[in-house]
């Protein structure tokens, strides 16, 4: 009888032991979890944030003079809902250049021999390339 006391009591001991030391870890993880985060910092949080040092003011850049169209051009819009596709020469073999969206100003500079594609000039950078003709829309 008394080796099932013994055997009964270290099981006990055992439980206990392993029940109280889980009690605290979950405790320990519980206040990790649910401690209060650091405040966050922001830009204006700075209360000299609002006030800037005077500003050099700088003159204006220099408008562009747009460049002057070329006789027979005339300026246009991209017709096409989805955009149309830039290329380097007047044929779809010719590389992808660039795409222009729709809307977009153009300039139709000239219309191949065939007449199925335009060269525009586009985009604030003055570039130029060919789109399929018939895609663009002449504006007054």
């Amino acid at each position: 009888m008394g080796w099932f006391l013994r055997t009964f009591t270290g099981l006990l001991i055992a439980i206990l032991i392993l029940g109280v030391g889980g009690y605290f870890a979950v405790q320990y993880v519980l206040a990790q979890l649910t401690a209060v985060p650091p405040k966050p910092t922001f830009p204006n949080d700075n209360p000299n944030y609002g006030k800037k040092v005077a500003k050099k003011t700088a003159k204006p850049p220099a408008a562009k003079k747009p460049k002057p169209l070329p006789a027979g051009a005339y300026k246009g819009k991209v017709k096409q809902p989805i955009g149309l596709i830039v290329r380097g020469a007047p044929s779809l073999r010719a590389g992808q250049l660039d795409g222009v969206e729709y809307n977009e100003p153009v300039i139709v500079l000239a219309t191949s021999k065939d007449g199925r594609w335009e060269k525009i000039r586009y985009g604030s950078t003055d570039k130029e390339g060919w789109v399929k003709a018939g895609n663009t829309q002449k504006l007054r």
